[in-house]
């Protein structure tokens, strides 16, 4: 019996020794995120009511692996308001310590647009604020990667 049990606690403490060497390796092993750039934005021929944009995004790695995308989304807002959203409908690579170019097009926000146009008649503003937000689905991943970039365009160089 006191043979048996001997056994298990060696057990124990080689899971837990194991336990420490694998959490220590794991946090060495830090992953940094990835950014995203708004390069382009052109307006395309509308269909119907709403317009239509093509959207260039930069998306830049820091890290020593390249990263697999299957897919994603992106939302685009001025002042506050939605004005664009779509989706990244085809896979590609961003190289490790590298970027790639991605360009999409998509529909604008008929209501976003509009109330973004009346904001900007009721104010005399010399520049509006930018946000986008992009959800990227990684091949290996089962949790996405969501990005934001915040900024300023002025009015006044447009």
């Amino acid at each position: 019996m006191k043979r048996l049990q001997q056994g298990r606690g060696f057990s124990r403490y080689s899971l837990l020794l194991w336990f420490l060497i694998a959490a220590t390796g794991c946090a060495s092993l830090q992953w940094q995120p990835l950014d995203v750039l708004l390069s382009d934005l052109e307006l395309l021929p509308a269909e119907g009511l709403a317009p239509r944009f093509s959207i260039s995004m930069q998306l830049i790695n820091p890290n020593n692996s390249q990263i697999d995308i299957k897919g994603g989304s992106f939302r685009l807002y001025l002042g506050n308001s939605r004005v664009a959203a779509g989706v990244i409908e085809k896979p590609f690579l961003v190289p490790a310590l590298g970027q790639s170019l991605i360009k999409v097009q998509c529909t604008g926000d008929l209501i976003g647009g509009a109330s973004l146009f009346h904001k900007l008649m009721q104010s005399n503003a010399q520049a509006i604020e930018y946000q986008l937000k992009v959800t990227l689905h990684e091949s290996n991943r089962l949790i996405p990667i969501r990005l934001q970039r915040d900024g300023v365009v002025n009015l006044s160089d447009i």
